[in-house]
This record gives structure tokens, sequence and C-alpha cells, in this order.
């Protein structure tokens, strides 16, 4: 056991390292721990087309709702 001491410490800092980077990464991206923006989610190829608060016009809700756009009604921005 007192052989593997000296490893023990460096590969425990590491692990506390490597889980701080991934804690950051989620709240960076606005996340958290129960998830967020961009959301990961697969949506069909249909175009319906919303405009969101943010002034962007998506292809369908589906893809608006990915994105975390907030505000959408249906048309684009031209209808």
């Amino acid at each position: 056991m007192k052989r593997l001491l000296p490893f023990l410490k460096p590969l425990a800092l590491l692990a506390v390292i490597t889980a701080a980077c991934f804690a950051a990464d989620a709240f960076a991206i606005g996340g958290g721990p129960l998830g967020g923006c961009p959301r990961d989610i697969q949506c069909p190829m249909v175009y319906d087309p919303v405009t969101c608060d943010n002034g962007v016009t998506y292809s369908n809700a589906c893809v608006a709702f990915a994105a975390c756009a907030t505000g959408c009604s249906e048309g684009g921005a031209g209808s």
C-alpha cells in the first residue's frame, strides 16, 4: 500500500480537475447539471418556419426549440 500512495494523490487531483472541467463546460453553454442549450435533439427536416424574439427565422419549431429560442411565432420574417 505504501508503494501506491505516491501515485494516488496525483490521480485524485487529476480526477478532481477533470470533473471540474466537465462541470465548467456544462455551465458555459447555459446548461447546468440538468442540461441546457443547445439542446441535443434531432428535428424533422420539415419547412414550417417560425420567427423568434432573437430575430432569427428557424426552419421549424423543433429547430427553434433545439436552439433555445423564445417567443417564437409561426411564419417567416417575410410572412
